[in-house]
């Protein structure tokens, strides 16, 4: 399972993630391996609606938003994901 530590720098640590840092170092280390820090621009998509999601992204220093698409073209912010959380649980 593809795993991305999403960051808007490049900090060293990847446990900046809260739910990163909450885990038993043995698990974190099992999980560490596949981790890749990414790089993310403002505007830039992570998945879309009716679409597999590919990868699975633990928040560290950046906030992404869940935009709920309307019927009108239009979208609303759904939810905010902070270093407590992360983005495609539907992955799992």
């Amino acid at each position: 399972m593809p795993l991305r530590a999403a960051s808007t720098r490049s900090p060293e640590r990847q446990d900046l993630n809260f739910l990163l840092a909450a885990l038993p170092a043995s698990e974190y280390r099992h999980l560490a391996a596949d981790l890749d820090p990414v790089h993310l621009q403002s505007g830039q998509l992570l998945a879309m609606p009716d679409e597999p999601s590919r990868w699975v992204y633990f928040v560290r220093d950046a906030v992404v938003s869940l935009l709920v698409p309307m019927s009108d073209g239009s979208a609303v912010e759904g939810a905010t994901i902070g270093n407590e959380g992360m983005v495609g649980i539907e992955v799992f």
